[in-house]
């Protein structure tokens, strides 16, 4: 998804942001939970802004989709620290309600992140994380 702007029939920007790839880790919401997002959204408003990292979505793709589908702009806010492996680890691995073959399957994602292929820091590098750390994450 590359990053572009759109005009949209009510009057303001929408801008399309592409997801960071330590995003990706975890699974997007689908089906009926993704709907009852969208709905809590509708009614109650974004009440978490997204969290951008070099541009990208670091946190918040699915309310980021939920806004796109009832035709919103969303607020983002910039992530300021030096960990973003950390913090999207933070931000979904406990607050999501995912089975053991989820969590697993993020382990495994994470395991296998080659050292040095997930550098999109700014003057800094985001280290893989060990096998072992990795594995505490589907235990979790």
């Amino acid at each position: 998804m590359e990053k572009t702007s759109e005009t949209k029939d009510r009057g303001y920007v929408m801008t399309t942001l592409a997801f960071h790839p330590l995003a990706n880790v975890f699974p997007l919401l689908e089906g009926e939970e993704f709907d009852a997002l969208v709905a809590d959204i509708q009614v109650s408003g974004l009440c978490e802004a997204v969290w951008l990292y070099e541009g990208q979505i670091l946190d918040g793709r699915n309310r980021y989709r939920a806004c796109q589908r009832l035709g919103l702009d969303c607020p983002t806010r910039d992530y300021p620290g030096n960990d973003p492996l950390g913090f999207v680890i933070s931000m979904n691995l406990r607050r999501r309600h995912l089975d053991e073959s989820q969590r697993g399957l993020i382990a495994d994602k994470l395991a296998a992140l080659p050292l040095g292929a997930n550098r999109y820091t700014i003057g800094a590098q985001i280290q893989a994380p060990t096998q072992e750390r990795a594995g505490l994450f589907a235990i979790i």
